[in-house]
């Protein structure tokens, strides 16, 4: 979620947050509202975001069998390599994702672009 808004008073005494008063802003401004109204948005986010590391994961095996199968015709090689299980295709901890409320706002501001 997203943490917290500054109030009027911090932006005021400050060089880098005061925010003009534009459309966007208003726009923005109604992001984290409508993710807690419609939680659903975000757990579509959260889905696609699943679907695409699993593809990347499957990308990066077959990159490694490929490479493996390459190395078949020197055993000594093959010898010192840890040989494993075929993998999954489930998601296991990893790299920390962009959170949805941010990609969220990322794709109202791509639609607040197009012309």
């Amino acid at each position: 979620m997203i943490k917290q808004i500054p109030n009027d008073s911090v932006c005021s005494s400050n060089l880098f947050l005061p925010v003009p008063d534009t459309n966007l802003k208003e726009l923005l401004s109604q992001v984290p509202e409508m993710s807690r109204r419609h939680p659903e948005i975000l757990d579509s986010i959260r889905k696609d975001q699943d679907a695409v590391a699993i593809k990347k994961k499957e990308l990066r095996q077959k990159d490694k069998a490929y490479f493996e199968s390459k190395f078949e015709a020197l055993p000594e090689i093959l010898s010192e390599v840890e040989q494993t299980e075929a993998p999954s295709l489930y998601l296991q901890v990893g790299r920390p994702r962009m959170e949805a409320e941010l990609v969220l706002i990322f794709l109202v501001c791509e639609a607040t672009s197009i012309p």
